[in-house]
């Protein structure tokens, strides 16, 4: 009677090791089919020559890259917490008057032009709301994609000499990547 105990006991033990490897390699299959999402800055840059005209323009070059195992989506390009893509303030007091913003979006390369011409994107088309909101560029596993983005926004006769930069990329995955910067002109 006691040597059938340790036997099932032996077994029983077994059973629970074997067990927690299939639970260990699940998780790690269940870790690979995630996508893993990777966004690089290749360049990023700014054309304040038009600030005295109230123009100032941001640019991006970014490239996505998916490292897992399912494919994503980059649905759109949308402010963060509700708050407008451009805020202007000074000494710490924001000004409430909405600063009128274009974006242009593009897999080409401009950044040359703008440097060469301030005034290159006045003979681009810009994204709507809707078309910003609705990008649904599909990144496949194993895959990476590059685009540009280009903010223009004109201060108009605001006093500020700060502004926050609020943007974020959002994904499929409810991911987001966040493009937020505070800029300073002097």
């Amino acid at each position: 009677m006691l040597w059938a105990d340790v036997i099932t006991i032996l077994f029983a033990f077994i059973a629970i090791i074997i067990s927690l490897f299939s639970i260990r390699e699940s998780i790690k299959t269940r870790k690979m089919s995630l996508p893993e999402i990777k966004v690089t800055k290749i360049v990023e840059s700014f054309d304040t020559r038009l600030y005295n005209e109230n123009q100032v323009i941001w640019y991006w070059n970014l490239n996505i890259s998916n490292n897992g195992g399912r494919g994503i989506t980059l649905q759109g390009i949308k402010p963060k917490n509700n708050l407008p893509f451009v805020i202007s303030f000074s000494n710490n007091s924001f000004f409430e008057q909405p600063i009128p913003v274009d974006f242009y979006f593009t897999n080409e390369s401009i950044l040359d032009n703008i440097k060469n011409d301030s005034s290159y994107l006045n003979g681009l088309e810009y994204c709507n709301w809707e078309k910003l909101q609705s990008l649904n560029i599909p990144i496949q596993s194993g895959e990476s994609t590059s685009f540009v983005i280009v903010l223009r926004f004109n201060k108009l006769n605001i006093a500020g000499d700060q502004f926050l930069l609020n943007i974020s990329l959002k994904f499929s995955t409810e991911y987001e990547y966040d493009l937020t910067r505070i800029i300073k002109i002097q």
